[in-house]
Order: C-alpha cells, then structure tokens, then sequence
C-alpha cells in the first residue's frame, strides 16, 4: 500500500509539470512570532519575540490572465519566550499532608507551537508583484514548553527554595 501511495504521488507530480498553466512551488523562510495575552498587575513578564521557521509546497491554478487560486500545504513553527517575576504558590508535601507556601517565583520558559497549514488564497499578479488574500485552516501537531522555575518562600527564605527544570509536552 505504502509503495502504491508513493507511486501514486510520483505520478501525479510528474503530470502537473507538464501542465504549462499551472504552477508548483516551494516555499520556505523564518518566523518571528510572540503570543499576545493578558499580564497580572504588578508583576514583572515580558513576552520576548522568539524565531521559528516554515516550509511547504505551493500551487496555483491561474482562473484569467494575471488571476489565480493559490493553496499551499505549509509546516510553521510558532513560539515564545516567557519571563515572570513576581508572586507565586508553592504547593509542600509532606507527612501530614499538603501547604500551599507563598513565595516569589522567577519563571524561564520558552513554548513552542507546531502546525499544519492549508492556506487558500486568491492571487493577483502585476509584472513582478503578487498580491494575495484569503483564508487558512492550522492544525496543532505538536506544543512544548522548556525552561527553569526558581521559587524562594517569603516566611522561610532560607530553608524553602526550590529550583525546578520544566519540561512540558
């Protein structure tokens, strides 16, 4: 089945260059994205720009001269970069139970996004300019955060500190 799908795609890519109206592409760069959101009052975070990149594959079927449908099959990777300082909870296990210990965290965490995209697009094209506009559709396929978390207890600065690596999928 597999050797029949990748047959199958051999052939079809072969047939659409011969197709002189139709156009195959490759499309590949960076990113530099942040994530917008609300902040708590009185703390120190800052949303850092961070960097990804992209890949895909482009078609466009011309509709008139100089007017085409575009779609592209496109992999993005899309992220930020997290830094907190300021009032936080600490939750203590012990013998008798669980306290939740009131303290200052100082949070690193870089989170990354990756998707699918299908953008579709209606394209306009003058000489050597292309203007384009329409819609996507991204799909999720993968998110995961890295960084360190350091907390230190306002009632025991000495003896409550903890360093944490975080690692989440």
């Amino acid at each position: 089945m597999q050797k029949f799908i990748l047959l199958f795609l051999f052939l079809f890519i072969i047939s659409v260059q011969f197709m002189n109206a139709q156009k195959l592409g490759i499309r590949a760069g960076l990113n530099y994205s942040k994530f917008q959101g609300p902040v708590e009052t009185g703390v120190n975070e800052k949303n850092i720009l961070t960097n990804g990149f992209h890949f895909g594959f482009t078609y466009a079927y011309p509709i008139i001269e100089n007017l085409a449908v575009r779609g592209e099959l496109m992999y993005s990777q899309l992220g930020n970069k997290l830094e907190y300082d300021g009032e936080s909870y600490y939750k203590i296990r012990y013998d008798g139970g669980i306290i939740n210990e009131k303290g200052n965290s100082i949070i690193d965490l870089k989170v990354t996004n990756n998707y699918i995209g299908l953008p579709v697009m209606l394209q306009y094209t003058y000489k050597k300019f292309e203007v384009s506009f329409g819609g996507y559709f991204n799909y999720l396929i993968q998110s995961k955060g890295s960084g360190t978390q350091r907390f230190k207890s306002y009632d025991k600065p000495d003896e409550i500190i903890k360093n944490q690596t975080l690692n989440k999928n």
